[in-house]
């Protein structure tokens, strides 16, 4: 299963230059895989008495300013065999009987750096009757990784280690590269340049022999980075291993930004060589109000069933979750949970028993944004819209946004039992005897009428439950909310209702959906949700605007004022310049 490389997304935003990274050209600094470099003084490197070898000699630099390279050839003595000039990237071919010593030296800028009176330093090489490939990579002060040999085996999982040894804090995102078989001659070439341009890493991506592995640092020790591979992915069989990594550098210049480890061959067990049956978790993935647990089985037993089982702590895991199919990767969404953490783990049962993972967990995040600020003990949440007005972070009745709060007749600012036109504050025992808020003489006691068509503050439950700074929101207002935040009907903790999430900042805000009181029955809850407005039915007076949704309705429009009713209040903004 080949997984996509994040490494490719960096090349648009993270860019370097070579030459502006680089040290000063006497002192090549960290070099290569052999740790062979430019230096006045000479180090000779401790012989080892093995003979009759092939070499072959590479030699990558990538200074800019850099002619070329002279590699020289000495016997075992230190006298000279015989040196070559090389271009960027050229290989020499050697058959020795006996070890040798190799040096390089530099032409740069028309200086020759060193010579047969000033050595580098040296390397002696030697082999046993087999082949011996020596890459010498001079490079100009670059981060150095390696893979580490050691695999970790877990049950059917393995652990694939790389660390950083040189440069740690100009690196980010790491990867490895895993092809099956050793390299071939071209290859070995494109893995002898030090840095991957954007059409390598491109050409790598596409190339369907090599298993691309996003790879992250550990936690303890940002120096080591690792990856998890599945035995089921791979074959009993040597592979050929690369560690990448990307630089982090700032100077704006348009160069590529991939380094990588020398190229090591390791053996993978291959899942027939792992002993038992094993389940493992993955990361579970949130959409919306929804989670997706997943697990994958590493055996090869037939599966009768697989799923998962979850509960509210690690020893009362008492729910079933069942897949309703079998497969060694397996998934369940789950929904309607509450605000907590839960602890779950997934089960396969196969012909030779019953199999668990160990137990992972996961929260349930809000989807609602936390308060932004608090008026008067009451937070509130900025949506960023055009008026600068502030939507409370709840109802009035409740602490938090998941709970329903009160009812409130409108113009009405406390609760009670029962909600009819009998009960209501505003007439005289029916729809026909309004004594405020009536524009409409056929409606008012003894044909009275006003010209109010907004609550009072001393009418608004808001202002009264809250404060002077609180109120209800005008008609206006309610449709500045609805015009500018996306909807989506969702669950939290359990209650649905309307998340309204600002197209400008971000910023959300949950109403449940409450549903109403009238007489002294409740109607609606968790289908629908009524929100009053402050603002009065101009068209008809024993009507009062409100903001009805469900799961597929969202509109402001008009109904009877004794009905109980939710309140969701607003404040203003201090005053002071918005940006």
């Amino acid at each position: 299963m080949k997984r996509a490389l994040l490494l490719m997304s960096i090349f648009s935003i993270v860019v370097f230059a070579i030459v502006g990274c680089r040290k000063d050209p006497l002192d090549y600094g960290n070099v290569g895989v052999l740790n062979l470099g430019l230096k006045r003084d000479c180090q000779f490197a401790n012989k080892a008495a093995i003979e009759s070898f092939d070499a072959r000699v590479t030699i990558y630099y990538s200074t800019e300013d850099t002619i070329g390279y002279n590699c020289r050839f000495l016997d075992a003595d230190g006298d000279g065999l015989f040196s070559n000039d090389l271009a960027h990237s050229e290989s020499i071919y050697v058959r020795r009987e006996v070890g040798f010593w190799v040096g390089v030296s530099a032409v740069i800028q028309g200086d020759t750096l060193s010579g047969m009176s000033d050595p580098t330093r040296l390397l002696y090489l030697s082999g046993e009757n087999s082949a011996l490939d020596v890459e010498i990579v001079l490079s100009s002060g670059y981060p150095r990784i390696i893979v580490n040999s050691d695999l970790e085996i877990n049950g059917g999982s393995i652990l694939l280690y790389g660390e950083v040894i040189e440069g740690t804090e100009n690196l980010e995102m790491y990867a490895f590269a895993l092809k099956r078989g050793q390299l071939s001659d071209d290859e070995k070439r494109f893995w002898a340049k030090r840095i991957l341009t954007e059409s390598d890493m491109q050409q790598l991506d596409e190339n369907d022999d090599y298993l691309l592995y996003d790879a992250e640092p550990l936690d303890t020790n940002p120096n080591i980075f690792v990856t998890q591979l599945y035995a089921q992915e791979l074959d009993s069989a040597e592979y050929s291993v690369v560690a990448l990594a990307t630089l982090r550098m700032d100077d704006g210049d348009s160069v590529p930004t991939v380094i990588h480890s020398p190229v090591i061959t390791m053996s993978f067990p291959g899942n027939g060589a792992l002993v038992g049956d094993y389940v493992y978790l993955d990361e579970p993935s949130w959409n919306g109000d929804t989670v997706t647990l997943s697990a994958y089985y590493a055996g090869n037993s037939e599966l009768y069933e697989c799923g998962f089982v979850y509960g509210g702590s690690d020893s009362q895991l008492t729910d079933t979750l069942m897949c309703r199919e079998t497969s060694q990767l397996f998934s369940y969404d789950l929904y309607n949970l509450e605000l907590t953490t839960y602890y779950y783990k997934a089960y396969v049962k196969t012909p030779d028993g019953m199999f668990e993972s160990e137990i992972g967990q996961f929260t349930k995040p809000n989807a609602y944004s936390e308060p932004t600020g608090y008026k008067d003990g009451y937070g509130y949440v900025d949506l960023g819209l055009p008026s600068g007005l502030l939507w409370a972070y709840s109802n009035v009745g409740a602490s938090s946004p998941i709970e329903y709060g009160n009812y409130y007749a409108w113009g009405e600012t406390e609760t009670k039992e029962t909600y009819d036109w009998e009960t209501y504050q505003y007439c005289d025992g029916s729809e026909l005897t309004q004594t405020k808020y009536c524009n409409d003489e056929g409606f008012g006691l003894n044909g009275y009428t006003d010209t109010l068509t907004t609550l009072e503050s001393s009418d608004d439950a808001a202002s009264v439950n809250w404060g002077s700074n609180w109120r209800m929101p005008t008609q206006g207002e309610m449709q500045e909310l609805v015009d500018n935040c996306d909807t989506t009907w969702t669950s939290q903790n359990g209650l649905k209702g309307l998340l309204f999430t600002s197209r400008t900042n971000g910023n959300s805000i949950f109403l449940p959906a409450a549903g109403y009181l009238y007489d002294n029955n409740d109607d609606g809850a968790d289908f629908n949700g009524y929100y009053w407005t402050s603002s009065l039915d101009t068209e008809y007076t024993s009507f009062a605007k409100f903001l009805d949704f469900s799961s597929g309705v969202c509109n402001i429009t008009g109904t009877f004022r004794n009905n109980g009713f939710s309140v969701r209040p607003v404040c203003v903004q201090s005053k002071k310049k918005r940006k």
